[in-house]
This record gives structure tokens, sequence and C-alpha cells, in this order.
């Protein structure tokens, strides 16, 4: 149980984070996702939390913390959107191998989720 709110937390960290460095201090999206992802290479392997997951969680979270979409405020919104992305990253486990694949299509399904939530609650998708 410690060990997924420990990668649920990392990944909602990095989404405020980068949301943070993108949007309010207007650095490029892949210049924030290099930070954080230099920023991921500091944690050290502390029992049993796998190393290459908490990673592979923090670039996840830069990338949908970077996504225009993300119109919702609050640290609520960031845990939500972070919990959406370890449930895709653990069940994506078994389907693919390797972290590329997995990688791509939960960054991708990640924003689009964003993009669908500013859809639902503002009613325009630009």
């Amino acid at each position: 149980m410690i060990t997924k709110l420990l990668l649920i937390s990392s990944c909602s960290f990095s989404i405020f984070l980068s949301s943070y460095l993108n949007h309010s201090l207007h650095l490029a999206p892949s210049l924030t996702i290099a930070i954080i992802g230099f920023l991921g290479t500091f944690y050290f392997h502390q029992g049993k939390v796998p190393k290459a997951d908490v990673h592979a969680l923090l670039l996840m979270g830069a990338f949908a913390g970077t996504s225009e979409a993300l119109l919702l405020k609050g640290v609520s919104s960031y845990f939500i959107i972070a919990s959406l992305i370890y449930f895709l990253f653990s069940y994506s486990k078994t389907i693919f191998v390797g972290i590329g694949g997995k990688f791509g299509f939960i960054s991708f399904l990640s924003c689009l989720t964003l993009y669908l939530l500013k859809y639902l609650i503002s009613g325009t998708l630009v």
C-alpha cells in the first residue's frame, strides 16, 4: 500500500511541478520534462519501490502536466490524474514489454483524458 502511495504521490508531484514550470514560468515543454527527468535521477532505490517505476511515472506525470488541457486546479485533481496514470501503468505492465511502448501509450492516454475532461467541463475542445 505504501509503495502505491509513494508512486502515485511522486507522479502527482511531477504533474504539479511540470504544470507550474510550463504554464506559470513559460518554459518549453521539452525543457520542463528534461528538468523533471534530471530531478528524478536523484531518487535512490529504497525497499520495495522499483527505481525504474518511479522514473517512468515521473516522466509520464511530466507529460500530463505540460498538456495545455490541464484545466483542473488543486491537489485533488493532480492526485486523481496521477492515480489514473498509475492504474494504466500497472495494468499495461503485462501488455507492453519495455518502457518505450508503455511510456508513449500512457502519456497519450493521460493527455487524451485531460482533453476530454476539459471538453466535459468547458464545452470546447480548443
